[in-house]
């Protein structure tokens, strides 16, 4: 059973992406379709980096409705893709999104695949940032900030051209707390609380979770992080690759918790059984960031542009919100209390802008860590 956000993470993955990209991706010189904006660089403070005034989007809708279609790469899940195109859709008649959803690890190699063979299909591309970010080492994107998108948080730090976000995650712990009361566990307010000896074999943990890895390392630096986790492993926490499904077992009471759940997912689960999920949030607060860029020689320019301002909106942000729970990194967009808030709890993100040599190394050592290579 896969997470309900499609970007569970694999070495194999990220070979496949390694393979492809060390046999070369479409190049500055593949050729563009016609009517292709390969050049157009703009910056959130609205101006370009060839120069003139970022295009706002009723500028951009009468070129937009000509091409009628944008095509999104997507690994937002299947069943919230349809509710925000179809918003969207509303918004801007005449615009049909064709949206093609698939796990985030699928979208690079697919995106290079094409692009060597010079076929540029994709126009708008999001995903997981440990993925994505590859696209950008490949010259996959076409350089383009949103003039709408916001100022980028503390500890954020995307270069000019390639700052667009369609949504931050939260890496938390959720817990059953009628299960603990009958066996009279205190639930965790720390992870290194599921290190003692009353949380052996009750809780879950994910292989996976590499983005949650960098962040505590980020957080309390290398040695310590990796100690961590070695700590938890030591512990016989169940293994699940599925945040979802961790939460689901955490619900049913086996195991008791689960120390690598997304913040998002662990809050839906706790609004509707909080009797037995709820979650904690620690401080720091662990973070990771969904991109979302402009793919090189999009077929559709205009329609790519009107889609990504609208994402990065606080019109978009705030339907993107509602409908996945996900976390906007305006400050202009109501996110759900209880996933994010300012006041309680301070983000440290998973770096964005790692190589697939360091990112490799880290999950490897991460896996290794928890025994599960």
């Amino acid at each position: 059973m896969l997470s309900r956000r499609t970007h569970a993470i694999s070495t194999a993955g990220i070979s496949v992406i390694l393979a492809v990209s060390a046999a070369g991706c479409g190049s500055s010189s593949s050729p563009s379709p016609s009517g292709a904006d390969t050049h157009s660089t703009v910056s959130t403070n609205g101006s370009t980096a060839t120069g003139g005034s970022a295009q706002s989007i009723e500028s951009l809708l009468p070129k937009a409705r000509e091409e009628g279609t944008v095509v999104w790469y997507t690994s937002v899940s299947a069943r919230e893709v349809p509710e925000i195109t179809g918003a969207f859709e509303k918004k801007y008649p005449g615009i049909k999104v064709q949206a093609l959803q698939m796990n985030a690890s699928q979208i690079p190699p697919r995106v290079i695949t094409e692009q060597r063979a010079s076929k540029y299909v994709a126009d708008v591309i999001s995903g997981n940032s440990s993925y994505l970010w590859q696209l950008k080492a490949a010259g996959a994107y076409q350089p383009y900030d949103a003039p709408d998108a916001g100022p980028q948080p503390a500890g954020l730090d995307l270069p000019d051209g390639y700052r667009g976000v369609i949504y931050a995650v939260t890496d938390v712990m959720s817990y059953n707390p009628a299960a603990l009361a009958a066996k009279h566990i205190d639930p965790p307010k720390t992870w290194e609380d599921l290190t003692k000896p009353e949380w052996k074999g009750n809780f879950s943990i994910n292989p996976q979770s590499v983005g949650w890895y960098m962040a505590l390392i980020q957080q309390m630096g290398h040695d310590k992080a990796l100690a961590l986790v070695k700590a938890l492993a030591s512990n016989s926490p169940l293994i699940v690759t599925s945040h979802t499904l961790a939460d689901t077992q955490v619900e049913g009471g086996e195991p008791l918790a689960t120390a690598s759940g997304y913040g998002y997912d662990a809050a839906s689960f706790a609004a509707k059984d909080p009797q037995h999920i709820t979650f904690v949030n620690t401080n720091p607060l662990p973070t990771e960031v969904d991109l979302v860029n402009l793919a090189k020689n999009a077929p559709h320019p205009a329609a790519a542009r009107v889609l990504a301002d609208w994402i990065q909106s606080q019109e978009g942000q705030s339907e993107i919100v509602k409908v996945s729970n996900e976390v906007s990194l305006r400050t202009d967009v109501d996110n759900n209390p209880d996933v994010w808030d300012l006041t309680k709890w301070k983000p440290v993100f998973s770096p964005v802008d790692i190589s697939s040599d360091d990112y490799n190394k880290y999950l490897k050592e991460y896996q290794a860590a928890v025994h599960a290579s």
